[in-house]
């Protein structure tokens, strides 16, 4: 159960960080 847990907190992070990620370069590109 730990383990599912840890992969369920990766892939959300993940997927958090990739969507920084994007919304960062369009902030970029309105500068």
């Amino acid at each position: 159960m730990q383990n599912s847990h840890y992969t369920h907190y990766t892939h959300t992070h993940t997927h958090i960080h990739t969507h920084t990620r994007s919304h960062r370069s369009q902030y970029d590109l309105r500068n």
